[in-house]
């Protein structure tokens, strides 16, 4: 079912992007924005099978449960994939701006990661395609690296589902080798030290 969430929030609107640029300065200056909302499936496949492979992994996972029952390789397969989503996701999210809306942030290089910058490209020239884009002394802010992307409804249900079915699978597959209480500590583990990383990744952002 979670396999089944996550990929079903692929194919809807995840990321919302926006950049802008501007032609002069102080009270002459005029600023032009450009946003997109855009989805892992179709908008973003290329770059984005880093995590709808392993969701597609995770349900034929499901499907072998029913058929073959709880074997181990089933069992290690859902983990791989389960994990394979949560840090796929993870590294996304390390990509999101997390500032005022409208705000685009400057990079001296490409800082968009891997799968939103080609989204981030294909803005980037729609916004320079513009009349207003195509006129002399029209600078993008932020600089040729700069964007503003924050994650909706959808991206959120992709992450849930990557984090709990990562730790489900790593209970399943502790199963196979020690008791339920083991198996459970294991997991609890996992989870406390999911949770210090994202609150870490949230101290850094605010300073």
């Amino acid at each position: 079912m979670l396999a089944v969430v996550a990929l079903v929030c692929s194919v809807l609107p995840a990321v919302h992007l926006e950049l802008s640029g501007f032609i002069g300065a102080g009270e002459t200056q005029r600023v032009y924005h450009v946003q997109r909302d855009v989805a892992f499936v179709p908008d973003l496949l290329s770059h984005s099978l880093v995590i709808v492979l392993p969701a597609l992994a995770l349900l034929g996972t499901a499907v072998a449960g029913f058929v073959y029952g709880s074997r181990r390789w089933v069992a290690v397969i859902a983990f791989v994939a389960g994990l394979t989503i949560a840090v796929a996701c993870f590294r996304v999210e390390t990509h999101f701006t997390f500032i005022e809306q409208g705000a685009v942030i400057g990079c001296d290089m490409p800082c968009a990661g891997f799968v939103l910058l080609p989204a981030v490209r294909g803005l980037q020239d729609d916004l320079l395609s513009t009349p207003a884009g195509q006129q002399p002394g029209f600078e993008l802010t932020g600089g040729e690296n700069g964007y503003y992307a924050k994650p909706l409804d959808a991206w959120w249900g992709m992450l849930a589902p990557g984090l709990m079915l990562s730790l489900l699978g790593g209970y399943a597959v502790a199963r196979l080798a020690t008791s339920p209480w083991r198996a459970s500590a294991f997991v609890a583990a996992g989870a406390v030290a999911v949770i210090i990383v994202l609150f870490l990744q949230a101290l850094g952002r605010m300073e």
